[in-house]
């Protein structure tokens, strides 16, 4: 778990994300949550990340649009984030 440091859990997430490795991304951002269950950033990354598997798995659509809902209610001002990734 990075330490206990979430922002790093939430960095290796991102480099997962971006490297298309969606479960290995998903690991690294709940790892974050554990340690900080109202880590906004975190939880987005989540959201999209779910987003992304929906892309190649319909079946998880509602999960994705369940955490980036909860995203946005961690972080309202970040809507213009939450759009993009939708």
């Amino acid at each position: 778990m990075a330490g206990n440091r979430p922002e790093a859990s939430v960095a290796r997430g991102d480099t997962y994300y971006y490297l298309d490795r969606f479960a290995q991304a998903q690991k690294a951002y709940q790892d974050a949550l554990q340690v900080d269950p109202r880590n906004a950033q975190a939880q987005l990354g989540v959201g999209q990340t779910l987003y992304a598997m929906y892309l190649r798995e319909p079946a998880r659509y509602d999960e994705a649009l369940q955490a980036l809902q909860k995203a946005k209610q961690m972080q309202p001002r970040a809507e213009t984030t939450l759009a993009a990734s939708c």
